[in-house]
């Protein structure tokens, strides 16, 4: 149906000035002009098929009650594209323009409501030919869609397209690198690294002279030779022992080996030592913990002073039968790396599965690999 065709009185060859008031398509007082395309009305569960539509009016034709006519009704405009469909509520008024035929003018209350912004642009889509009619759906003709299939190929080539699709790569290639790196340091730090429960003690290669009782130490002689007093203890009982050096040896005292401290039975104070060799670390682990070592693990000790050791095993002998089963390993580092300074200090120690890759090394490595050629280059 034409637009023109819309008022059959006007077809009946009635004067224009009859209609003017009325805004009756045909009029040329008419500022908006009616355009036909597919879309349907639907209004109180009635479906009416549209037949022109303009800014501030539709006609629409369908079967209506009786009593529809000159009342005030929420339209919901639907506009069928291929696939989906555009919904638009507009509040309008009804007008029987020819029962008999059942064409009806939809005039909107509101012409510049919600609506508006989405009906002006699939209006001047139409006009412009950017939307077509086909098949009684709304499409984008073949050439439009082929040339802006072309034109976004072309500014695809662009040297500001060509950056920004560079630096979003680059941008999203870092950020999977550094979720990857962290998802793995972390995976291999739970299944690789084991902490040790207690505390290790850095101790000397030598014989350990302990307290044969509890009591407060009386004397300490650091400087003791073969068969002097190292140190003397006034026991709880009353009685004063006293601990002599047994051998030509160095004597190291530990941090209890102060006079007038209190302490218990067989605390170390002093351990004796030829000197030739470096000082080791004594740790309490549990018994798989030692079996690991034993098949190769390696030990990690983070010392007070902020320095981190890598050791391997030196020894391994059971400790106490009460509890769980542990031993008592000794960690021997690389020489050099723990002096006398260092005897009786506590350290954390980790075992470091021998599958495990020590990741930052690692990047560093590679990292300064990098450099060295790019500054070569």
């Amino acid at each position: 149906m034409k637009a023109e065709d819309l008022n059959p009185m006007l077809n009946a060859g009635e004067p224009n000035t009859q209609h003017a008031a009325s805004g009756q398509p045909g009029d040329q007082d008419n500022e908006h002009a009616l355009i036909e395309l597919p879309f349907v009305v639907v209004i109180e569960g009635r479906q009416y098929e549209g037949s022109a539509i303009s800014l501030v009016n539709a006609f629409v034709t369908g079967l209506a009650a009786l009593e529809i006519g000159s009342n005030s009704r929420i339209a919901v405009f639907r506009f069928p594209f291929n696939g989906f469909s555009v919904s638009l509520p507009i509040d309008v008024r009804i007008e029987t323009v020819d029962r008999t035929t059942g064409l009806y003018k939809l005039v909107f209350l509101h012409p510049t409501g919600p609506h508006l912004p989405q009906l002006r642009y699939l209006l001047n889509a139409f006009i412009a030919g950017d939307i077509v009619n086909l098949d009684d759906l709304m499409r984008v003709p073949p050439e439009k869609s082929a040339k802006a299939k072309a034109g976004g190929g072309e500014a695809a080539f662009s040297l500001s397209r060509l950056f920004k699709r560079a630096a979003g790569a680059v941008f999203v290639t870092a950020a999977s690198l550094g979720l990857l790196a962290a998802i793995s340091y972390g995976l291999q730090n739970r299944l690789f690294v084991h902490e040790v429960p207690a505390l290790a003690i850095v101790e000397p290669i030598g014989l350990s002279l302990q307290t044969p009782e509890a009591g407060q130490l009386a004397y300490v002689n650091a400087e003791a030779a073969k068969g002097e007093v190292v140190f003397s203890i006034q026991t709880v009982r009353g009685s004063v022992l006293s601990v002599e050096n047994p051998c030509d040896c160095e004597v190291i005292l530990t941090d209890q080996g102060v006079v007038g401290a209190t302490v218990f039975q067989a605390a170390p104070i002093a351990f004796v030592s030829s000197g030739t060799e470096a000082p080791v670390l004594k740790a309490r682990v549990p018994d798989r913990l030692a079996k690991m070592l034993l098949n190769g693990a390696l030990a990690e000790a983070k010392l007070p002073d902020g320095r981190s050791l890598t050791m391997a095993l030196d020894d391994v002998r059971q400790a106490g039968q009460s509890g769980d089963p542990e031993s008592i390993v000794t960690l021997r580092p690389e020489t050099g790396q723990l002096t006398n300074a260092d005897v009786s200090s506590s350290v954390a120690v980790k075992v470091l599965n021998r599958n495990y890759v020590d990741l930052k090394a690692w990047a560093t490595s590679l990292w300064e690999t990098v450099k060295k050629s790019v500054t070569q280059a």
